[in-house]
């Protein structure tokens, strides 16, 4: 009878272990990202130069393809714009004028989860991207001059494109398959910089 129980007992013990390394094994693999791809969508606030208000937009869609369970290589392409107005002073009356700039690009690139708690729930990553960016500006231009009159000229157009870079740093917090990312960036593009505050949502496939 001893024997029976002693048998029994070792074998829901041995038959625990076994669930119990099989269920953390699906667990771990489960985390690994190693392979995976993470599909973000984000948007935010973009501060660009020369702008007439403190207005800004951003959106991009990226895609992160994992090689380690750190290191990945991004493909991203991303919209930044600003439509806004100013009051300036002309010959002692208010004038309001406006301007509208807009950053398209695309971009590829590579990162590095420098920071990862256990099960890599949460990472901070840097990143930097190259690619092509074009960047158009429509506006009023206005000149003060030495005797405090101002002219304005209405409708002015200007293009650039060429090189575009980002270099960025965010903090991916996960659950399951998605996660929840905020994070700055700095884009170079049509020679001028911008700074972008933005929130992604992501999903690993």
């Amino acid at each position: 009878m001893t024997n029976v129980f002693s048998f029994k007992r070792w074998n829901s013990v041995l038959a625990f272990i076994i669930l119990s390394v099989s269920a953390s094994a699906q667990v771990s693999d489960y985390w690994m990202k190693d392979g995976g791809a993470l599909f973000t969508l984000g948007m935010g606030y973009e501060v660009m130069p020369d702008t007439y208000s403190s207005k800004g937009f951003c959106l991009d869609f990226g895609v992160r393809f994992y090689t380690t369970n750190r290191l990945f290589y991004e493909l991203t392409a991303r919209w930044g714009t600003h439509d806004g107005d100013k009051e300036v002073m002309q010959d002692a009356s208010l004038a309001r004028i406006h301007d509208q700039r807009d950053c398209l690009i695309g971009a590829v690139g590579a990162g590095y989860e420098f920071f990862q708690t256990q099960n890599s729930l949460i990472d901070i990553y840097v990143k930097g991207l190259l690619g092509y960016g074009v960047r158009k500006d429509k506006y009023d231009d206005y000149r003060v001059g030495e005797n405090g009159h101002t002219s304005i000229t209405l409708g002015c157009e200007k293009s650039k494109k060429g090189l575009a870079a980002i270099a960025g740093i965010g903090l991916d917090v996960r659950f399951r398959q998605f996660t929840f990312t905020p994070s700055i960036d700095v884009i170079y593009v049509g020679r001028k910089f911008n700074t972008a505050f933005k929130v992604a949502v992501g999903v690993f496939y």
